[in-house]
């Protein structure tokens, strides 16, 4: 299924803007400044909106108000208003079990402890595409989850985020463009030769 919409999860205010836990939603916004691509809120959906032109599509970019864990109220809110079908959508979050500064792009699964993910499963159902963003994991296990997605990261660690400036809207022009099993073949294919090269 062709996509017609992009969403970028984050929690909203300025506080958590630095967060890895935004990392979907900043990636997105970074985008979209460099395509031109404009948002404006809309009230009924309590979303960011932004028309995009991807691969000579036209594409729907979205960022959503409000608090993370509630990702799927306001995500079907905009489902609704652009008829467009969740298994149309392609969802960007952080992944704590992906290395920082690499992607994977995947289909259907759990939410993998994501607040977010469980919230849009639960009120908008599966079959969407993840672009999952790695934020690497805690350092100390004893650290509670919540405190480290919600840590603001370090000027190295936006520094290795900054690694994916290029790989992020070359993955979302192979999605749009070529459709997810081609993005899936470049971008999941990058990021095990560069696990490869870092453990060889």
């Amino acid at each position: 299924m062709p996509i017609k919409l992009i969403v970028g999860l984050g929690n909203s205010g300025e506080r958590y803007v630095r967060t890895r836990h935004n990392a979907g939603a900043n990636m997105l916004y970074a985008y979209a400044r460099n395509a031109g691509a404009l948002f404006r809120y809309d009230k009924f959906c309590r979303a960011n909106l932004a028309k995009a032109s991807i691969s000579s599509r036209e594409v729907w970019l979205c960022t959503l108000d409000g608090f993370m864990n509630e990702s799927g109220i306001n995500l079907a809110a905009v489902l609704k208003f652009l008829k467009v079908d969740i298994g149309s959508c392609a969802v960007c979050y952080d992944d704590i079990n992906i290395a920082l500064g690499r992607m994977k792009l995947t289909l259907g699964g759990s939410a993998g402890g994501h607040n977010g993910v469980r919230d849009v499963l639960a009120r908008c159902g599966d079959g969407f595409a993840r672009l999952r963003i790695g934020v690497g994991g805690r350092a100390d296990k004893r650290q509670d989850l919540a405190d480290y997605v919600l840590s603001v990261m370090t000027a190295e660690q936006t520094a290795q985020m900054h690694s994916l400036d290029g790989a992020f809207p070359e993955a979302l022009e192979l999605l749009v463009g070529k459709g997810l099993a081609a993005a899936q073949n470049v971008v999941n294919r990058r990021d095990d030769a560069a696990e490869q090269k870092a453990e060889g």
